[in-house]
């Protein structure tokens, strides 16, 4: 051990604010190039910040545990590796002094921190643990705002009274709690906002405060000096060469005249950088008001030239495998800012995992109208034209469609939509049960070829949609407070145009409640029901499953990585093993070695989980535990009576825990879900049902494999 690594531990002792022991054996250990192993936090009483929020004021960090793994993660492309991080005992000491200072500027009077400090084997490790006591904290006795009533221009006027007064009620609401610079911050920027919604840019907050440490109080004053109260005036654009003014303006959500509003400013630039024509739109408004008391705004915006918009690989480990996605637009076609879109998507089923591999191919052309009598509404239509073969059957499909949107708000809208589109079925691709005895469909097919040929290779569907998202969520890629609520319904029509006829809803609705910085409850609710009519509905005598089959694109199935995680891609419900047929000399042996879902005409399911970050990994990464829960079944008798579409079927459930890593190029995740409560078949081997069913003999009776009850799910990227 060398001199200096003794000096610099001795320091440690010397600026120790309350002593801290350490044995003095740990001299002798400890080395220079000592790493903090670990940071952690013990309090003495309450606890009113996570881990996350002090270690943010900290200089000294740790790196963490699971350090090997995470090395190991680091060495694969687009994951960081973790940092090492060298023990300084000075900056320790003004960590000390930075958490203190975060207390008494929360709001507590007289924080104590003090530190633990301990040593590896070999003093080639250390691990710091502050000890906290947070002490007393100032009380908010009373918020009062204050107006200076010396002239008619800074005065806030009669009709806005009442939303002022509103406001002082919203401001007093935190009287009683703990009150620092965040919760004062917090109180000028609200007022300030509200004063700049209605019409009052210049507006100045002084904020007053008398301390009554003895007593723990607080008393907070707000001056408010609103200024002058000022419209929009002249509005102009700049830099737009191939389209009018009036093309860019007309997206604005307020004219000249109006009464000056931030979050219509607001507004104008998101409804601008909208539009594929604009490559950047910036909005600026005059710092200082016009004699006649507006505003001028100028619209400096840069045009986009045709160019490839998109470009985006992902992997999904059911069904799907490796996936990707090519976007070419023009942003101007035929002028006015309509904007012409060609994209290729596709998904080659390589790399997918306990399932059958599934091939898309879809190419699409879409012109857009961005602006159709208001800005809020937009029109789109073209065509498009695809080859799939997954679990339904091997098919191409020509279609077109055409779709209103009216935009509510950022991100909530209402869609109106028509689809048309012909499909050439060259294979189907199902299983089927019939009573009592089971004959798996390549024997029913042999025995019964009319009945096959009955069900044609070609689809036509023509249906109308009514869409609508609507949310209140803190952020779009990765909420953790508010709502979103997404109701849809769809109906076939004409008849003539139909090969098969059907109503649909469907509701989704899902929940985010933050139990702290950086932990979320999220929970999840879903449910759908199709209902048939007309030449869907099975004839006397007929086996429904036939007429069913017509509606398996819009059947009702479970389960999968976005959904009831315990089971792969909708495999929760009605489902048959894969059958096939092998010649072996003079004899017909069947073989499985998966299933396939079926369906049904209703599903509900629902979630609840648990995100939080991943101990010991960087900031990047989440951790979740999740609890899912479906049902899949047909609760209509016409149809029911097949064995394939059972009217009753109980509710499933699954947990799990999952980790999930967002990179520059898509989220990575790996969940691992456990059935609770599984079917007959989830834990038997498609095979081996297939040969008892084959033999008559008793599929309760097969070994249960508890493997099987384990799904693995991965992801990368897109998810098409």
């Amino acid at each position: 051990m060398t001199a200096g690594g003794k000096c610099l531990l001795a320091l440690v002792l010397l600026l120790s604010p309350a002593g801290t022991a350490l044995a003095q054996d740990s001299l002798i250990l400890v080395r220079r190039d000592a790493q903090v192993a670990s940071v952690g936090f013990r309090f003495a009483g309450t606890s009113s910040f996570s881990d996350g929020e002090l270690g943010a004021q900290l200089a000294v960090k740790g790196r963490g545990s699971l350090y090997p793994v995470r090395r190991w993660l680091g060495e694969l492309p687009l994951i960081p590796s973790p940092g090492a991080y060298r023990f300084d005992p000075v900056e320790l000491q003004k960590d000390v002094v930075r958490l203190r200072r975060f207390y008494q500027r929360s709001g507590f009077i007289r924080p104590r921190i003090d530190y633990d400090v301990r040593l590896d084997h070999d003093g080639g490790l250390v691990g710091i643990v502050y000890l906290i006591d947070e002490g007393p904290w100032l009380r908010l006795r009373s918020l009062g705002l204050r107006v200076p009533y010396g002239g008619s221009s800074s005065t806030v006027p009669p009709a806005l009274a009442t939303d002022w007064n509103q406001l002082a009620s919203a401001l007093d609401a935190a009287e009683g709690r703990r009150f620092g610079d965040a919760e004062l911050a917090d109180a000028e920027a609200q007022t300030a906002a509200w004063l700049r919604e209605r019409g009052y840019p210049f507006a100045a907050i002084r904020s007053q405060r008398a301390v009554d440490s003895t007593a723990g109080d607080l008393v907070v004053h707000l001056a408010v000096s609103p200024g002058p109260r000022v419209r929009f005036g002249q509005i102009s654009a700049e830099g737009n060469a191939s389209v009018s003014d009036g093309v860019v303006l007309r997206e604005l959500p307020f004219r000249s005249g109006d009464w000056f509003s931030t979050s219509a400013v607001a507004e104008g630039r998101t409804r601008l950088q909208s539009v594929d024509l604009l490559s950047r739109a910036v909005v600026d408004v005059d710092s200082q008001p016009a004699r006649d008391s507006t505003l001028g705004v100028r619209i400096r915006i840069e045009e986009s030239a045709p160019r490839l918009t998109l470009a985006e690989v992902g992997y999904v480990s059911e069904g799907a495998g490796l996936t990707g996605r090519v976007q070419w637009t023009h942003p101007n076609f035929t002028g006015g800012a309509r904007s012409l879109t060609a994209s290729v998507e596709g998904q080659t089923g390589a790399g997918a995992i306990g399932t059958e591999a599934e091939q898309l191919l879809r190419l699409s052309l879409s012109l857009t109208q961005p602006y159709v009598l208001t800005p809020r509404l937009s029109f789109t239509a073209g065509p498009w034209a695809e080859y799939r073969n997954d679990l339904h059957d091997e098919s191409g499909a020509v279609g077109i469609d055409a779709t209103l949107i009216y935009r509510l708000a950022a991100l909530s809208s209402l869609a109106l939509g028509y689809r048309f589109s012909a499909r050439n079925i060259r294979e189907y691709h199902f299983g089927d049960i019939t009573a009592g005895d089971v004959d798996l469909l390549a024997l029913l097919a042999a025995r019964y070829p009319p009945l096959i040929d009955s069900l044609g290779d070609h689809e036509n569907r023509s249906s109308l949609t009514l869409a609508a998202s609507f949310n209140r969520v803190d952020h779009v890629a990765d909420p953790t407070r508010g709502w979103l609520i997404r109701p849809s319904a769809e109906l076939t029509l004409p008849s003539s145009f139909n090969t098969a006829e059907f109503g649909r809803l469907d509701l989704s609705v899902s929940r985010f409640h933050p139990l702290s910085r950086t932990t979320v409850l999220s929970g999840r609710f879903t449910v759908g029901r199709l209902f048939p009519f007309g030449k869907s509905i099975p004839g006397p005598g007929s086996d429904p499953f036939f007429s069913f089959i017509h509606l398996r694109d819009e059947s009702m199935t479970a389960g999968g990585t976005n959904d009831v995680r315990g089971w792969g891609d909708r495999k929760l419900g009605p489902k048959v093993p894969d059958v096939e047929a092998n010649i072996e000399g003079t004899d017909t042996v069947l073989t499985a070695d998966r299933y396939v879902p079926i369906g049904a005409l209703a599903r509900i399911t629902g979630s609840v989980e648990l995100r939080f970050p991943a101990p010991g990994f960087s900031p990047g990464w989440q951790g979740h535990l999740f609890l899912d829960g479906g049902r899949v079944w047909t609760p209509d008798e016409r149809f029911s009576q097949s064995p394939l579409l059972p009217e009753g079927s109980p509710f499933r459930f699954s947990a799990g825990v999952g980790l999930s890593y967002q990179t520059p190029v898509g989220a990575l995740g790996v969940s691992m879900g456990y059935k609770l409560n599984p079917s007959l078949l989830d834990e038997r081997d498609p095979n081996d049902v297939t040969q008892a069913l084959e033999a008559g003999s008793s599929v309760e009776d097969l070994p249960a494999q508890w493997l099987r009850r384990v799904h693995l799910h991965l992801s990368f990227g897109v998810a098409l």
